[in-house]
């Protein structure tokens, strides 16, 4: 609790270096990253439930670099040493969303539905270009191109506009 209450560790994980823990948009989780079985995984604690945590990802090859909720909780999305975009959901699934094998994705955001999702990567110029990306449709769409140095992408709380910076 914010105000008054017992702080609890959730992650029990001495040997582990537990970062990066963050809600989930319903209130009902709590995930991380963790690496006490060698690898960074995600681990899942269900508030309401307590008790143990969940190791949510199993046998990862390289490490998370971060990860964030999908707005509906349903999903979280996490980037990686090998350049992937993989999605996660709450029953320790997962899929590579995307690969790219030149250069890592950057400001990677869901839409506020869901949908979507937003990132920059560098073109040949190593210029930051911005996309878009279905997941339903599995298809990129580029916004900006090559000209500019553009990256840092974000949804508009609507959904109806993407932000970014260009220079």
């Amino acid at each position: 609790p914010a105000a008054e209450g017992v702080t609890r560790n959730i992650s029990r994980s001495p040997a582990s270096n537990d970062r990066g823990a963050s809600w989930s948009p319903d209130g009902k989780y709590i995930a991380w990253i963790g690496d006490s079985t060698g690898e960074t995984e995600l681990y899942l604690y269900t508030v309401a439930e307590g008790g143990e945590a969940k190791q949510l990802t199993k046998g990862n090859d390289t490490y998370i670099r971060s990860f964030q909720w999908a707005p509906d909780s349903r999903h979280l999305l996490y980037t990686d040493r090998a350049n992937r975009i993989v999605e996660v959901a709450l029953d320790g699934a997962k899929r590579t969303v995307m690969q790219n094998p030149n250069a890592e994705f950057r400001d990677v955001v869901y839409s506020p539905d869901s949908k979507w999702l937003a990132y920059s990567r560098p073109a040949a110029n190593q210029f930051g270009v911005v996309y878009v990306y279905n997941i339903a449709s599995a298809k990129e769409y580029p916004v900006t191109a090559g000209w500019y140095d553009s990256g840092m992408p974000q949804f508009s709380s609507d959904g109806k506009y993407l932000i970014f910076t260009a220079g």
